[in-house]
């Protein structure tokens, strides 16, 4: 999960094929609504902001990705 300003840094420096290499398989926007997806790690690379601390507080209030294993 990224924010828009990370998004934006994850494009300019790598390509798709370059992400998918790397085994990330989907790069989800902190915040954004989605379904559960249990069956899949989150990684979070977000800037330090009041912002995504609340959205990031709120993500994990109610995860929707695999806990740890």
């Amino acid at each position: 999960m990224v924010d828009p300003y990370t998004a934006q840094v994850i494009a300019n420096v790598y390509s798709q094929t370059e992400v998918l290499e790397k085994e990330f398989y989907l790069i989800e926007q902190l915040g954004a609504a989605h379904e559960p997806m249990p069956h899949l790690k989150a990684a979070i690379f977000v800037r330090p902001s009041d912002t995504n601390f609340a959205l990031l507080t709120r993500e994990l209030a109610d995860p929707k990705f695999k806990g740890k294993s």
